[in-house]
């Protein structure tokens, strides 16, 4: 049976895995090292490995891994990270370019063509529309998986034919768009989002200073331009504020969407600093 190998090791890619396995498929996760010594990343293998939602999925971090049992190779290969995870991982030894073709699934802060210059070969720029964490053997989900591939030409050498072939028979839902300026108006939203959270909820919530109306109104009037080209990103601050605040307040042993907002504040701070460390790039 053809494999579709999955690249990443976060919540994302552990989604992935699980949901094309529980369809019948045939899933290998490789997980790069990224800067780990072999010790640790045994460890990281053994700690996946462990997880319920992973088991009988093939786990790899070495490029002589790569290959399946029976020989076949893989019909589809998922990137799950940062863009600036792929260019680590292209540079590097683990990535194996015969497979074709690869779906980058990422958050990405600026136009579609400025990321098209810094990819090589049959690689699609995907926006995985879901809200998803991992933590300490729990899998938290808001949604379902849906992803957002561009209508533009992404690849000279890209065969659309197989890769639509490909996602109709992997079942995953999909959906093509124009994405030129989609995936910055995404990172926009998302961006004040955390900002909002992190200088306006959380402060409140403590009794700390928080930022001041004329602060807020400036970052939303601003993230409003960067989203005005896509109307289904376009609601109220009000509306934004309700959703952020019960997710705040929620019970984490009885909401996801709680428990997902208290794992990203304690403990995956740094993803929340991505967003916001870039957020000022943003025009």
């Amino acid at each position: 049976m053809n494999t579709v190998e999955v690249v990443g090791g976060g919540a994302v890619a552990q989604l992935l895995c699980r949901d094309l396995q529980a369809a019948g498929g045939s899933v290998r996760l490789h997980v790069p090292q990224r800067g780990r010594n072999a010790q640790q990343q045994r460890q990281r293998l053994g700690d996946l490995a462990a997880l319920p939602w992973l088991q009988g999925v093939a786990l790899s971090w070495k490029p002589d891994q790569a290959a399946t049992g029976d020989g076949e190779p893989e019909i589809l290969r998922v990137f799950a990270g940062t863009p600036e995870q792929w260019f680590d991982y292209q540079n590097s030894s683990d990535h194996q370019s015969a497979c074709s073709p690869v779906l980058l699934l990422t958050s990405w802060w600026d136009s579609l063509s400025a990321l098209q210059q810094q990819l090589r070969g049959p690689v699609v720029p995907v926006y995985p529309r879901i809200t998803v964490e991992s933590w300490q053997g729990r899998l938290a989900v808001l949604g379902h998986l849906k992803l957002e591939i561009p209508s533009e030409p992404v690849a000279a050498d890209l065969d659309q034919t197989r890769l639509r072939e490909c996602l109709h028979q992997l079942g995953l839902d999909w959906e093509q768009r124009p994405m030129q300026g989609r995936f910055k108006a995404l990172f926009a939203r998302t961006s004040f989002a955390y900002w909002y959270l992190v200088t306006c909820l959380l402060p409140r919530r403590r009794g700390e200073p928080c930022a001041d109306k004329e602060a807020i109104a400036a970052q939303w009037q601003r993230t409003e331009l960067l989203v005005s080209g896509e109307a289904d990103l376009q609601v109220p601050l009000e509306m934004l504020e309700m959703v952020l605040s019960m997710m705040l307040n929620g019970d984490p042993e009885c909401s996801d969407a709680a428990w997902i907002l208290k794992v990203l504040v304690e403990h995956k701070r740094a993803k929340i600093d991505y967003f916001l460390e870039r957020q000022g790039r943003l025009r």
